[in-house]
């Protein structure tokens, strides 16, 4: 079989699989879940999008990979909770930060709200990043990689940022943001080939920014939350009615964190196997050791075998 047709049969038409099944699925458990949500569009879409998410990566593996394509969601309770809190830990050092430099840099200032709303949290805001997850750093970004995992990262990361673009207050910083957000969540998966890391980050980020410092999210304003924001100053410092995530500031952030998880990958060349699927490996050669540098290589060979990991 020649290389294009071995790619297109082995990673382009599971993923156009997964995506038909995912888009079909939001609209079917859409219209089954609306009599139980009637009116609240934001959490109809947060649950049927969940529920269609984790059914087209268990359908996509079993049938195009026979389960043996591990995602890294399925995890022993200890390496889910440990995921989880490295995530969260990662979310609040970056946000912290950054805040930390809006008020240091402006008159922005924080005042007491009116407390937090943890039916949101748990009714709208835990569904909906677990759901971007999945679709962004689960089958969509894993499958590919298997072929090329920086051009998994890089078109993943251009599709997350673009299903924001219609987001309230969206500008140019904030994109570019959003895509470093989408790199920065994807290289967490690289590094574990635990998805719990990048769904804890993406959890706690939302919840953090939002619900916790009064920030709005992703140009979204909340109506209850823990603290208020007064004063706003520039909005390049700020980010404005979109947030903390339009911010110049975290886009500093954002690159640090990056750079960090790119160096840990570097550091620590993964110990499992090369082997990969009989057909893609026959019309794809390995990578060369002297083309790419130790990073490309090396997470590369990660991804390619993570499905002899269970």
């Amino acid at each position: 079989m020649s290389r294009l047709k071995t790619v297109a049969f082995e990673i382009v038409a599971p993923v156009l699989a997964f995506l038909g099944l995912y888009i079909a699925g939001t609209l079917a458990l859409g219209g089954l879940l609306h009599p139980i949500f009637g009116g609240d569009r934001m959490t109809l879409f947060a649950w049927a999008s969940l529920g269609a998410a984790a059914i087209a990566n268990l359908l996509c593996v079993f049938l195009f990979d026979r389960f043996r394509l591990h995602l890294g969601i399925l995890e022993s309770p200890g390496a889910i909770l440990g995921g989880f809190a490295k995530g969260a830990a990662v979310a609040i050092a970056l946000l912290t930060a950054a805040n930390a430099l809006i008020l240091i840099t402006t008159s922005f200032r924080h005042t007491p709200g009116n407390g937090i709303d943890w039916v949101e949290i748990f009714a709208v805001f835990v569904p909906a990043a677990i759901h971007e997850e999945l679709v962004f750093r689960g089958y969509l970004l894993q499958k590919p990689a298997k072929l090329n995992l920086w051009a998994s990262v890089a078109v993943t990361s251009v599709l997350f940022a673009l299903v924001h673009g219609g987001n309230p207050a969206v500008g140019k910083i904030a994109l570019v943001n959003i895509f470093l957000a989408g790199v920065l969540l994807a290289l967490a998966w690289v590094w574990r080939r635990n998805l719990w890391i990048p769904i804890g980050i993406h959890i706690v980020w939302n919840v953090f920014s939002g619900p916790v410092l009064g920030h709005e999210v992703s140009g979204l304003s909340l109506p209850k939350t823990l603290l208020r924001t007064v004063d706003p100053g520039p909005d390049l410092l700020t980010g404005g009615a979109f947030g903390i995530e339009a911010s110049v500031f975290l886009t500093l952030a954002e690159l640090g964190a990056i750079a960090f998880v790119a160096w840990r990958i570097a550091a620590v060349p993964p110990t499992l196997p090369s082997a990969t699927y009989e057909g893609l490996s026959a019309a794809v050669p390995p990578p060369d050791g002297s083309v790419g540098g130790t990073v490309a290589v090396s997470a590369n060979e990660a991804v390619s075998t993570n499905e002899t990991e269970s």
